[in-house]
């Protein structure tokens, strides 16, 4: 993103990052389970610059959009994938 509103823009921004993390098999078994569920789909990680040498990896928690169908095997399967999330994210910060 930075990249992208220096070259838009000209203006300077800390160093900003967004990831598609969409896994396709979990897309396809949530748009099985809930055709319109694509306008939801969390596939979003966010890498960015705290100052100096620090980084933060951002994610939007895949239950609190999902969630919003009501279908319980969504649920089930935006459990699994903030579990993912969430191990990449601590495997990235230990490494």
């Amino acid at each position: 993103m930075s990249a992208t509103i220096r070259e838009k823009l000209g203006v300077e921004v800390d160093p900003y990052v967004i990831l598609g993390a969409c896994n396709p098999e979990f897309a396809r078994t949530a748009v099985e389970r809930e055709p319109s569920i694509g306008v939801l789909l969390p596939c979003n990680v966010v890498v960015r610059s705290t100052g100096g040498d620090g980084v933060m990896v951002d994610f939007m928690d895949p239950s609190v959009m999902l969630d919003l169908v009501g279908e319980k095997r969504v649920h089930e399967l935006a459990e699994e994938v903030r579990t993912r999330l969430e191990m990449t994210r601590d495997a990235i910060a230990t490494s």
